[in-house]
């Protein structure tokens, strides 16, 4: 978790929290007092944060009295139960212990809601509250001849929320296109022309050499080290098999490694693409991610600006949420 660089007065009376960070002398007060705009959507980022932490609060204390009413419930139950099993108690009646039943289950029903709700608002505020230090941290760490230049906002249509969750849904397809084009593998003849390199170099590690001394010729065999424990100074080897095998049968590795290779192209999930394309892809969809993440952000602030409950994402771009380039 980022955290806040510049401290905040503890009570600041009512001129809020970000004409109180204005009186600060970092890089974030700085940016803030030349520039209205950024102050403006700085101070509605820290009041989205501070509605989710308050709603997150709410949200807990009607969890403890759905806990507490659960809890009533079956207390209810059992003291009934009980006065039913003295000598002197009054028998309960099977309509009376399905009444104390249908009370019980409906009280766990409230229960769980309330979990599912308090579990809910708390990932919301974490993730405001992520997102409000990221541009914190972000602005701090700003060259301090940094030219922060406006940059050109889209418009919002329609519902802000529904284009929350829409922008929402297009930044998950897009940074999963990115993660599978980072996965990407060489395109199906340049990974063969690899294999084919890899087999000569086997090759031509694999002859084998005679050396010829006073005592007469001796064979040399490749080898490659082991993984065991070495004995004293010397290192552990063996016979390089697959580099005799490539010096040998040249032709046959050649045509066994490039089988194996095409297997399991034709069984690849993953796109294939030129280091030159890789590249390319990832820009495009820096710039896709980038353009959908700012219609996000103004969707949010449209949803804020008319009362509606809204949270941002811990993992938004700063730049977004300033309105920069």
């Amino acid at each position: 978790m980022f955290q806040t660089p510049e401290t905040l007065p503890a009570s600041n009376g009512s001129i809020g929290r970000t004409a109180a960070l204005l009186r600060g002398t970092g890089a974030l007060a700085t940016l803030l007092r030349g520039n209205e705009l950024l102050a403006s959507r700085y101070e509605t980022v820290l009041a989205i944060q501070e509605a989710t932490a308050e709603t997150h609060e709410g949200s807990l204390r009607l969890k403890g009295k759905s806990r507490e009413d659960l809890q009533d419930a079956d207390a209810a139950r059992a003291e009934a139960l009980d006065r039913a099993a003295r000598p002197d108690g009054t028998p309960l009646t099977a309509a009376a212990l399905a009444e104390l039943d249908a009370t019980i289950a409906a009280a766990r029903r409230r229960d769980t809601e309330a979990d599912r709700r308090s579990s809910a608002t708390n990932r919301t505020q974490a993730e405001s509250r992520e997102a409000a230090n990221a541009v914190t941290w972000y602005v701090n760490n700003l060259a301090p001849d940094a030219a922060v230049k406006p940059a050109k906002l889209p418009a919002v249509k329609g519902d802000a929320l529904a284009v929350v969750e829409q922008q929402r849904a297009r930044i998950g397809q897009i940074k999963a296109e990115t993660e599978r084009t980072r996965r990407a593998v060489p395109p199906l003849d340049a990974a063969e022309r690899m294999v084919i390199d890899q087999v000569a170099r086997l090759a031509d590690e694999g002859a084998v050499k005679v050396r010829v001394g006073t005592g007469g010729p001796v064979l040399s065999f490749p080898v490659e080290v082991v993984r065991a424990e070495p004995t004293g100074d010397e290192v552990p080897v063996a016979t390089n098999a697959a580099a005799m095998l490539a010096a040998l049968f040249p032709k046959q590795m050649e045509a066994a490694a490039l089988g194996a290779l095409r297997a399991t192209y034709d069984a690849i999930d993953r796109p294939a693409l030129s280091p030159d394309e890789k590249m390319k892809t990832l820009k495009r969809l820096d710039i896709e991610l980038l353009d959908a993440e700012r219609l996000e952000v103004e969707a949010v602030f449209a949803a804020h600006r008319a009362g509606l409950p809204v949270w941002f994402r811990a993992a938004t771009n700063p730049r977004a949420i300033l309105g920069i380039e």
